[in-house]
């Protein structure tokens, strides 16, 4: 069910020394509308950061990429935006750290950080 993956998700994320204040839907099946409106609602309660977990195996899309900048022209351009790479019951690959870092670099965007739920291989 839904709780048991959210509680699969929080405990790593506690042990990351970070506190999940609400966990919000994003991609997926929904439009880029409903995104964008997801983003302005979470920019309106001032986040001290935004965490966003994804899917470790896949590389980052263009869309992806559309969505952290939104997430920029919204909130605060200097809060703290970790990108969380994870893999469910399997570790997180250096391979797939290393597309995620190499593209999410490519922004130069230094309060944007990628890390790793659980360990990497």
């Amino acid at each position: 069910g839904v709780g048991s993956g959210v509680e699969k998700i929080n405990a790593p994320l506690a042990a990351m020394g970070i506190e999940v204040q609400e966990l919000l839907r994003a991609g997926g099946r929904r439009t880029t509308e409903q995104d964008r409106e997801l983003i302005v609602s979470l920019c309106r309660q001032k986040p001290q950061g935004v965490a966003i977990l994804v899917k470790g195996w896949e590389p980052p899309m263009l869309d992806f990429l559309d969505f952290l900048r939104s997430i920029r022209g919204h909130c605060d351009g200097k809060i703290p935006v970790i990108v969380l790479l994870w893999r469910g019951c399997n570790v997180v690959t250096a391979a797939d750290r290393d597309t995620w870092q190499l593209t999410l670099g490519q922004l130069g965007d230094p309060n944007l950080h990628v890390e790793s739920v659980g360990q990497v291989a």
